[in-house]
């Protein structure tokens, strides 16, 4: 009886799998996993099927938010403040006192619009002109809206970063850096949006 229904099932098995697809035209092509198939004898132990291992996500893409183009990442946060040249001349400071590289990623504080912002000629139409968030792992400083990794921050409220790290231990070990140098340091465990921006 259960050969029997096996045998059925497997000569069905196609017609159903071919009429559940689309077109073919629209159909997606996709491999087929290859599957072992074991000949299934009547027994009273029942056959338990073997899973295939999962892949795991990608370092600081968590599998919830990693469709949704958002990976979290951990901030180095130097100092706040409502002032861009208080900020930027801190950010000068700290640059010599830590050698590190300052990224400005081609933006500049236009004084009318009161904002850090692409120079309005940039190529890309799209943010000429407006504030492009830093958004990527990298040990730099540069001054970016708190607001991009702070859900709390007020909109107007700078950040001066000193860097975007996949790994929490290498953000505690950059925060450990920044030592008693002045401001009050901080460390911001952020889900930044890492998908296309345009």
């Amino acid at each position: 009886m259960h050969t029997r229904l096996l045998t059925y099932s497997l000569r069905l098995a196609p017609v159903l799998l071919f009429a559940c697809q689309s077109s073919p035209a629209s159909a997606p092509v996709a491999e087929a996993p290859v599957v072992e198939v074991q000949q299934a004898v009547a027994s009273p132990k029942p056959v338990v099927p073997s899973v295939a291992p999962v892949e795991e996500e990608p370092e600081g893409i968590s599998a919830d938010s990693a469709n949704a183009g958002y990976a979290t990442y951990f901030v180095v946060v130097a100092d706040t403040s409502r002032s861009y040249p208080a900020l930027r001349s801190r950010m000068l400071g700290l640059s010599q006192q830590l050698t590190l590289s300052i990224d400005t990623m081609g933006r500049y504080f236009n004084v009318e619009k009161n904002r850090i912002i692409v120079p309005e000629n940039d190529e890309d139409e799209m943010y000429a002109g407006e504030y492009y968030p830093r958004r990527f792992p990298s040990h730099s400083l540069s001054l970016e809206y708190l607001s991009q990794y702070k859900d709390q921050a007020g909109p107007h409220t700078l950040a001066l970063v000193t860097g975007i790290y996949e790994q929490e231990a290498t953000a505690d070990s950059a925060l450990a850096a920044l030592g008693k140098a002045p401001g009050k340091p901080f460390k911001i465990k952020s889900n930044i949006y890492v998908g296309c921006m345009h």
